[in-house]
């Protein structure tokens, strides 16, 4: 990990005093090529087209090194343009962040943290440590590896049909972040030098000594206790799950045109382990400090109206009951329900080129439009977000109802 010592300091209980003077060359090669394979004018039994698109890239970039990334992919139509399969199987490369290798470093009080002392029985609520992090000029490129395979179906019987399904599956190693410190504190008070943890805890300084035993931490005044916690390459996430939507769209001569669809998104597992080495820990279905909310289900629907020219659409976004788990992973807490949540979205959009109002006024477009036309407020998970109470990132943000105007010119 970095040495945040006094010299290093850029971040003070948010000023910034830092200033930062990097930079990186990045040089890179890029190939692709298309092969139809069988082509549909070919008419062979059983194939009526058949695709391949072979894609390769190096990279090269100064700090970090090499990458070499392939990418392959095939469709494939059995038997005309109605059906058709693919698959797509890829590897990527991410160097770290400039600002996350050179970046200023911070001190300041810990996260609230809520642990069980070592031998007792009484656990120690909302406790404040110090506690130091930001960046790390020893963070090591993150890598991934990632395939995909589905349909899609557009029957000609059904005109304005169509349906989709993918599958995927994604495996992540060495994912930049922070260990999480309620993580950190259970694990290292439990298990002193034998925990994976022991080297981000320090006493009386950031650079001071690590535990030697267990309980060390709630032995000593949590003024000498420090979390240093920078930039690292956590362990992996593997995730699998899958993708189906299904839309329609009729046009008629008299209303206008009308278009629904509904896409529904599953987690079969989200796996993350937090440092290597360490078990995998499932968390779908949950709400945790270590990957925020991740339900096992999601739905998005819309309906839209297009009527001369007006266009009227309506959203709809459901996302069931998830536990909160606290920290999650080897420090998860007893769960706790969290409710589940839909919002609804209107929009109503006039086009001004009906109106022949001149050349100035055939580009403008209005829209009025509430986004969470309810008012309904994240669904609150405590033990898992506890600076915010809720995930208002993955519920639509946190103020609520949102009405707005937008104008629109093309010129």
């Amino acid at each position: 990990t970095a040495d945040l010592n006094a010299t290093d300091q850029g971040w003070i209980n948010s000023p910034s005093i830092l200033p930062i003077d990097k930079q990186r060359k990045e040089q890179a090669v890029f190939a692709e090529v298309s092969v139809p394979i069988v082509s549909k004018d070919q008419h062979i039994p059983g194939v009526y087209s058949l695709s391949t698109d072979l894609a390769w890239r190096f990279e090269h970039y100064t700090q970090v090194g090499n990458s070499t990334v392939p990418q392959a992919a095939v469709k494939y139509l059995p038997f005309d343009d109605q059906f058709s399969l693919r698959f797509s199987a890829n590897k990527s490369f991410l160097a770290p962040p400039l600002y996350a290798l050179y970046g200023p470093t911070n001190t300041g009080s810990s996260n609230s943290i809520n642990y069980t002392p070592y031998g007792s029985t009484t656990p120690q609520s909302n406790v404040q440590f110090q506690a130091a992090g930001g960046s790390n000029p020893d963070l090591k490129p993150s890598t991934a590896s990632t395939w995909t395979a589905g349909f899609g179906y557009a029957p000609k019987q059904v005109k304005g049909l169509s349906v989709t399904f993918d599958y995927f599956q994604a495996h992540w190693s060495g994912i930049f972040g922070s260990p999480d410190q309620q993580t950190v504190v259970q694990s290292v008070e439990d298990l002193g030098a034998a925990s994976p943890y022991a080297g981000f805890v320090h006493f009386g300084t950031t650079t001071g000594p690590t535990p030697t035993a267990p309980g060390q931490i709630s032995g000593h005044p949590k003024s000498a206790v420090w979390l240093v916690t920078p930039l690292v390459n956590l362990g992996g996430q593997v995730v699998k799950g899958f993708d189906a939507n299904i839309a329609y769209e009729h046009n008629t001569d008299t209303i206008g045109k009308f278009n629904v669809a509904t896409t529904v998104s599953v987690y079969n597992s989200f796996q993350f382990q937090e440092m290597v080495g360490q078990p995998y820990y499932n968390y779908v279905g949950t709400a945790s400090q270590n990957e925020m909310t991740i339900a096992r289900w999601k739905t998005y629907s819309t309906l839209t109206w297009a009527y001369r020219s007006f266009t009227f659409d309506l959203a709809h976004t459901y996302i069931p009951t998830v536990q909160d788990v606290g920290p999650g992973g080897a420090g998860a807490t007893a769960p706790v329900g969290v409710a589940s949540y839909q919002q609804f979205d209107f929009g109503l959009k006039y086009d001004f080129n009906g109106l022949k109002l001149g050349r100035y006024f055939d580009g403008l477009s209005l829209r009025l439009g509430v986004n969470n036309a309810f008012n309904k407020m994240p669904p609150v998970a405590l033990n898992a977000m506890t600076e915010t109470n809720a995930d208002v990132g993955y519920y639509g943000g946190a103020v609520g109802r949102l009405v707005y105007v937008d104008a629109t010119y093309k010129f």
